[in-house]
């Protein structure tokens, strides 16, 4: 909470410290719009998540949400060059073939 009393330091700042200067496994960046992007793309979500949701869906990553949250950087990314991604939940379905990026 100091660190954001700094002019220009927020949330997302001391998550990102945290997160690669600190090294803590345990660090979810809700405000961080690639993580959101991944977990939209990852578990099928129309519409972007709000923080809340984020929150709620990455409450089972504990206490590894700072890898998961890389994770779901890749996902937004592969997202963008390959026009969609499939979640594991939905491998199986369809034609009985799996497809991977």
């Amino acid at each position: 909470s100091s660190l954001v009393a700094l002019r220009g330091v927020g949330p997302w700042s001391v998550h990102m410290f945290q997160m690669f200067y600190l090294n803590r496994p345990d660090v979810l960046p809700t405000k961080d719009f690639g993580v959101r992007k991944g977990v939209m793309r990852l578990y099928g979500l129309k519409d972007m998540p709000s923080e809340a949701k984020v929150e709620e869906i990455a409450e089972s990553w504990k206490p590894h949400r700072t890898l998961a949250s890389m994770y779901m950087w890749q996902a937004a990314d592969e997202g963008k060059s390959s026009g969609q991604m499939q979640a594991s939940t939905t491998k199986g379905k369809g034609k009985g073939k799996e497809t991977t990026t």
